[in-house]
């Protein structure tokens, strides 16, 4: 069960979540496998949780105005950046797994340690050590921790 930041949970309830909540998985996990990309147990917990969901943020200071929202679909997470899996599993030294598309072509990955980064080609980020730090990061506009690049508005 994830415990989110309280204005986070607010939005993800707002989006249809449950604490309970449990979803098939086994139609991302499959295509997924297909392209060389097995799940893992982090993945699992996080896709059966909040898969399928759009949670959006309000517009915020710290994101810049920017309203935020993700889409949980690994198929999309892993269109922008299928390619860099490999390599940015060297970086990170496990595997990761797509979680959702942040932006045209950026990934969101889980990693085997829970970990989350978003990359796109030369981009490549921390995005928090958990799923509720990464998506009170990006919800809540505290930012991004870069490991190569640089982030592209």
């Amino acid at each position: 069960m994830f415990v989110f930041h309280p204005e986070v949970a607010d939005l993800f309830r707002s989006a249809g979540w449950l604490p309970e909540r449990r979803v098939e998985i086994a139609t991302w996990e499959e295509a997924l496998r297909a392209r060389g990309i097995p799940i893992f147990p982090a993945a699992e917990r996080v896709i059966a949780s909040v898969g399928g969901l759009t949670v959006r943020g309000p517009a915020r200071v710290e994101t810049r105005w920017c309203p935020r929202a993700i889409t949980f679909d690994p198929l999309a997470g892993s269109a922008g950046g299928c390619e860099q899996f490999e390599r940015w599993r060297e970086l990170v030294g496990q595997r990761l797994y797509p979680l959702a598309d942040l932006k045209p072509r950026l990934c969101l990955t889980v990693a085997e340690d829970g970990s989350l980064f978003a990359g796109q080609k030369d981009l490549f980020y921390r995005y928090g050590d958990t799923f509720e730090e990464a998506m009170a990061l990006h919800f809540l506009g505290a930012g991004t921790r870069p490991l190569q690049g640089q982030w592209c508005d």
